[in-house]
């Protein structure tokens, strides 16, 4: 029987030295390069909305004080010029339109009237693809004034500058077209634009005292 093979030993020092690589290693970072993602990343920001322009129309719906169960809608936009006159003021109108829906997705559907000229004593017309029987709350719709936001002020009308300055008009009311629209159904939410695709603004036609008797 052949002697057994004598053991080695390992030297103190060496086993020290393995024990504070292994603990060095376990605790060192891992390169930056391969670094885990935390567990809850940082919210993303929400996008930006778009400031507005100040080109939007203005509307701002009352009850006529001529005229009971008449509502009247004000709409108004900013014009590029001062109209001190009306011919300065029909110049500053002339190619504008005017559109008019009583649904959300009225626009993208067809289903709105339009106004074309914009011009005192101008009835709405239903857009082409609009079906008849479908939009009664855009039937009787006409234009009963266009003047200038000035003109308003200057006849001591009350509230006459509320809600319907655009901010582009830079406070000038020479420069701010009211067109004043009647034939709207009470309680019944209108919406606006000027330009096909453009900025879209909505008001509800309030229900006049007369019309409040006559439901009793």
């Amino acid at each position: 029987m052949s002697p057994r093979a004598p053991t080695a030993l390992v030297p103190a020092t060496a086993l020290a030295v393995a024990a504070w690589l292994v603990v060095a290693c376990r605790g060192a970072s891992p390169p930056a390069n391969s670094q885990t993602q935390p567990a809850n990343p940082p919210a993303t920001q929400p996008a930006t909305t778009p400031q507005s322009t100040g080109e939007e129309p203005q509307c701002v719906t009352s009850c006529s004080m001529d005229k009971p169960r008449t509502v009247v809608a004000s709409i108004s936009w900013p014009l590029p010029q001062p109209a001190t006159n009306p011919q300065a003021l029909a110049t500053g109108i002339a190619s504008e339109r005017l559109d008019v829906t009583t649904f959300k997705d009225g626009f993208s559907r067809g289903v709105f009237a339009q106004l074309s000229p914009v011009r005192e004593n101008q009835p709405f017309g239903l857009a082409p693809n609009a079906p008849q029987a479908a939009v009664p709350s855009l039937r009787g719709l006409s234009v009963t004034r266009v003047t200038t936001l000035q003109e308003k002020i200057a006849s001591g009308e009350p509230n006459a500058n509320a809600g319907i300055m655009p901010a582009a008009a830079a406070n000038d009311p020479s420069r701010v077209v009211v067109v004043e629209i009647e034939g709207l159904q009470p309680g019944v939410n209108y919406f606006w634009r000027r330009t096909p695709g453009g900025p879209v603004v909505r008001c509800q036609a309030p229900v006049c005292p007369a019309d409040l008797r006559s439901r009793r």
